[in-house]
């Protein structure tokens, strides 16, 4: 039997595609295929995923139509001649609900949809902190910033911009200073703050305000991936402020520290069911 799973956008979401996919496979003894079409075709970003020391059994990927009619038919048509005419196709039904139905499955199968619930995968978070490292080595400067936030009590605070802004997504700065301040009253005293982000100009603006209360650190290092690396560097630290983002999600669940606090914004479809239980939600 194959389970087979369609990637989608960015590396936070392509996690959540991964995991979902290995911990069915492993439960359900069958081989795990990866769709890149998505990525492979420039809709979204890169399969950044595959730069990770995953385990699967085989990549497929398959070229759109660029022809303007029946764009959609053809392009369901190439998926059906790839994956075969007989997998079932199974949706997401709602998200960041868990479905424990996608257990029942019996045959070849093609999932299409996000998963973004640690319930379907918990169960093998050892196996996932081990697999969701980057393959290959770093540059120095990225283990010294590693090092750098594992020897401090480090608070990881990431402020994303970018596409964010132009949909309406971008969170109110307000969320920022609301977890700041209850970072202070729940962490050690003396923290530091390391701040991630796509705009660092907009973000050294907005924290100047904190300039001689809070020692608030830019990770400057060389890097050939700045999405891996930045990441890698987020959880290694002792604590974080997340952004409404799979990606600051990810940066969390990946951290091993056993006290670490998480302050993650509840605004919009980032609600009760994106969070673990022990986060703390601040409205946003």
């Amino acid at each position: 039997m194959r389970i087979l799973i369609e990637l989608t956008g960015g590396l936070g979401n392509q996690f959540f595609g991964y995991a979902f996919g290995y911990a069915l496979s492993r439960r359900l003894g069958a081989e795990l295929w990866l769709d890149t079409s998505m990525q492979d075709n420039g809709r979204v970003r890169e399969p950044e995923l595959l730069n990770y020391d995953v385990k699967y059994d085989k990549r497929i990927t398959y070229a759109y139509s660029s022809g303007l009619l029946n764009r959609s038919v053809v392009n369901k048509i190439r998926r059906r001649r790839l994956i075969g005419w007989h997998t079932h196709i199974y949706k997401e039904k709602e998200a960041m609900v868990y479905d424990e139905l996608v257990n029942k499955i019996s045959s070849d199968t093609y999932f299409k949809g996000f998963w973004q619930n640690q319930k379907y995968f918990l169960e093998y978070r050892e196996d996932l902190l081990k697999m969701l490292q980057p393959k290959g080595k770093r540059s120095e400067s990225v283990y010294e910033a590693v090092e750098a936030v594992s020897r401090t009590n480090s608070v990881a605070v990431h402020i994303r911009r970018g596409d964010y802004v132009s949909i309406g997504c971008d969170l109110k700065m307000e969320y920022y200073d609301k977890a700041l301040e209850l970072m202070n009253q729940k962490a050690e005293k003396g923290f530091e703050v390391f701040v991630f982000s796509d705009d660092i100009k907009f973000c050294k603006n907005f924290l100047s305000k904190y300039a001689g209360k809070i020692n608030i650190i830019y990770p400057e290092y060389e890097s050939d991936n700045r999405t891996m690396d930045d990441l890698l560097i987020m959880s290694r630290c002792k604590h974080i402020i997340m952004a409404n983002s799979s990606y600051s999600w990810w940066a969390a669940w990946l951290n091993r520290n056993a006290e670490k606090i998480v302050i993650c914004p509840q605004t919009g479809i980032w609600g009760e069911n994106f969070y673990l239980e022990d986060w703390i939600k601040i409205t946003a």
